[in-house]
Protein backbone atom coordinates (compact mmCIF):
# COMPACT_ATOMS: atom_id res chain seq x y z
CA UNK A 1 0.00 0.00 0.00
CA UNK A 2 1.12 3.54 -0.48
CA UNK A 3 0.33 6.68 1.94
CA UNK A 4 -2.54 7.25 2.50
CA UNK A 5 -4.27 3.87 1.69
CA UNK A 6 -5.30 1.91 4.44
CA UNK A 7 -6.97 -1.18 4.28
CA UNK A 8 -10.36 0.35 5.78
CA UNK A 9 -10.06 3.11 3.70
CA UNK A 10 -9.88 1.19 0.57
CA UNK A 11 -12.82 -0.82 2.28
CA UNK A 12 -15.03 1.98 2.32
CA UNK A 13 -13.59 3.55 -1.30
CA UNK A 14 -15.18 0.10 -2.57
CA UNK A 15 -18.58 0.00 0.15
CA UNK A 16 -19.17 3.72 -1.62
CA UNK A 17 -18.46 2.46 -5.34
CA UNK A 18 -21.05 -0.53 -4.76
CA UNK A 19 -23.33 1.56 -3.66
CA UNK A 20 -23.40 4.20 -6.09
CA UNK A 21 -23.97 1.33 -8.74
CA UNK A 22 -26.61 0.13 -6.76
CA UNK A 23 -28.51 3.20 -6.71
CA UNK A 24 -27.89 3.83 -10.76
CA UNK A 25 -29.55 -0.09 -11.32
CA UNK A 26 -32.39 0.70 -9.08
CA UNK A 27 -33.28 4.21 -11.18
CA UNK A 28 -32.13 2.29 -14.59
CA UNK A 29 -35.06 -0.18 -13.69
CA UNK A 30 -37.45 2.11 -12.57
CA UNK A 31 -37.46 3.88 -15.58
CA UNK A 32 -37.32 0.70 -17.69
CA UNK A 33 -40.34 -0.02 -16.27
CA UNK A 34 -42.08 3.23 -16.88
CA UNK A 35 -41.14 2.94 -20.77
CA UNK A 36 -42.31 -0.88 -21.12
CA UNK A 37 -45.60 0.14 -19.10
CA UNK A 38 -46.28 3.00 -21.24
CA UNK A 39 -44.79 1.71 -24.71
CA UNK A 40 -46.13 -2.22 -24.36
CA UNK A 41 -42.38 -3.04 -24.82
CA UNK A 42 -40.16 -5.75 -23.10
CA UNK A 43 -38.16 -5.13 -20.02
CA UNK A 44 -35.18 -5.84 -22.66
CA UNK A 45 -37.00 -3.28 -25.43
CA UNK A 46 -37.57 -1.12 -23.07
CA UNK A 47 -33.89 -0.79 -21.71
CA UNK A 48 -32.55 -1.28 -25.81
CA UNK A 49 -34.31 1.98 -26.43
CA UNK A 50 -32.83 4.07 -23.28
CA UNK A 51 -29.62 2.64 -24.42
CA UNK A 52 -29.77 3.36 -27.76
CA UNK A 53 -31.52 6.85 -27.24
CA UNK A 54 -28.53 7.46 -24.81
CA UNK A 55 -25.82 6.65 -27.01
CA UNK A 56 -27.31 8.27 -29.90
CA UNK A 57 -26.90 11.81 -27.93
CA UNK A 58 -24.03 11.04 -25.51
CA UNK A 59 -25.41 10.51 -22.58
CA UNK A 60 -25.10 8.39 -19.57
CA UNK A 61 -27.90 5.82 -19.84
CA UNK A 62 -27.93 7.10 -15.63
CA UNK A 63 -28.96 10.13 -16.46
CA UNK A 64 -31.53 9.60 -19.47
CA UNK A 65 -33.45 7.27 -17.15
CA UNK A 66 -33.31 10.01 -14.47
CA UNK A 67 -34.83 12.17 -17.27
CA UNK A 68 -37.92 9.38 -17.59
CA UNK A 69 -38.06 9.69 -13.77
CA UNK A 70 -38.59 13.28 -13.08
CA UNK A 71 -40.71 13.04 -16.30
CA UNK A 72 -43.56 10.87 -15.10
CA UNK A 73 -46.14 11.76 -17.39
CA UNK A 74 -43.91 12.89 -20.02
CA UNK A 75 -41.22 10.44 -22.16
CA UNK A 76 -38.15 12.69 -23.03
CA UNK A 77 -38.19 14.28 -26.52
CA UNK A 78 -34.82 11.99 -27.26
CA UNK A 79 -36.27 8.75 -26.64
CA UNK A 80 -39.86 9.77 -27.63
CA UNK A 81 -38.08 10.33 -31.44
CA UNK A 82 -36.24 7.22 -31.37
CA UNK A 83 -39.35 5.33 -29.97
CA UNK A 84 -41.48 7.04 -32.80
CA UNK A 85 -38.47 6.57 -36.06
CA UNK A 86 -37.29 3.49 -34.77
CA UNK A 87 -38.72 0.21 -36.02
CA UNK A 88 -39.82 -1.95 -33.09
CA UNK A 89 -38.06 -5.02 -34.58
CA UNK A 90 -34.62 -2.93 -34.09
CA UNK A 91 -34.95 -2.96 -30.14
CA UNK A 92 -34.06 -6.61 -30.09
CA UNK A 93 -31.32 -6.94 -32.42
CA UNK A 94 -29.12 -4.72 -31.94
CA UNK A 95 -27.97 -6.46 -28.53
CA UNK A 96 -27.54 -9.23 -30.60
CA UNK A 97 -25.33 -7.98 -32.95
CA UNK A 98 -23.50 -6.59 -30.30
CA UNK A 99 -23.03 -9.86 -29.00
CA UNK A 100 -21.30 -11.58 -31.61
CA UNK A 101 -18.62 -9.17 -32.07
CA UNK A 102 -18.23 -9.49 -28.29
CA UNK A 103 -17.46 -13.28 -28.88
CA UNK A 104 -15.41 -12.13 -31.38
CA UNK A 105 -13.27 -10.57 -28.83
CA UNK A 106 -13.37 -12.97 -26.26
CA UNK A 107 -12.16 -15.42 -29.61
CA UNK A 108 -8.97 -12.86 -30.19
CA UNK A 109 -8.42 -12.85 -26.45
CA UNK A 110 -8.29 -16.56 -26.06
CA UNK A 111 -5.34 -15.97 -29.11
CA UNK A 112 -3.52 -14.15 -27.50
CA UNK A 113 -4.42 -11.76 -30.50
CA UNK A 114 -3.60 -8.19 -30.13
CA UNK A 115 -6.45 -6.83 -32.40
CA UNK A 116 -10.22 -6.25 -31.04
CA UNK A 117 -13.08 -5.35 -33.25
CA UNK A 118 -14.99 -2.12 -32.75
CA UNK A 119 -18.39 -2.73 -31.81
CA UNK A 120 -18.99 0.25 -32.67
CA UNK A 121 -18.31 0.84 -35.67
CA UNK A 122 -20.57 -1.19 -37.05
CA UNK A 123 -23.48 1.72 -36.31
CA UNK A 124 -22.86 5.49 -35.27
CA UNK A 125 -25.03 5.17 -32.26
CA UNK A 126 -22.81 2.68 -30.61
CA UNK A 127 -20.34 5.15 -29.15
CA UNK A 128 -19.46 5.22 -25.56
CA UNK A 129 -21.52 4.56 -22.18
Amino acid sequence: MDGDSTPTAEVDLRVAQLQHALTSRIVVEQAKGMLAERYSLTPDEAFELIRLAARSNGLKVHALSNSVLSSPRQTPPIILDLFTTLPRKSLAPARAVENVFRQINESFLKLDHPRFICEWLRHVVHRGD
